[in-house]
């Protein structure tokens, strides 16, 4: 997901976004490849993809 679809799911203004997907990179829970983020942790992936609805 790109850095302005995150903002618009996530409603964080771009500064906290960028912070939080910082300290998220030096944990190894999400990478960015190209402009995209995608996540690494496959537990976090799924917690993620139900509070947004989807199924796990």
């Amino acid at each position: 997901m790109n850095l302005d679809r995150l903002s618009q799911e996530t409603a964080m203004d771009e500064t906290s976004l960028q912070e939080a997907l910082k300290t998220l990179e030096r944990h190894d829970v999400v990478r960015e490849v190209d402009g995209c983020y995608y996540i690494t942790v496959e537990l976090f992936r799924r917690w993620v993809q139900m509070s947004l609805g989807g199924k796990g």
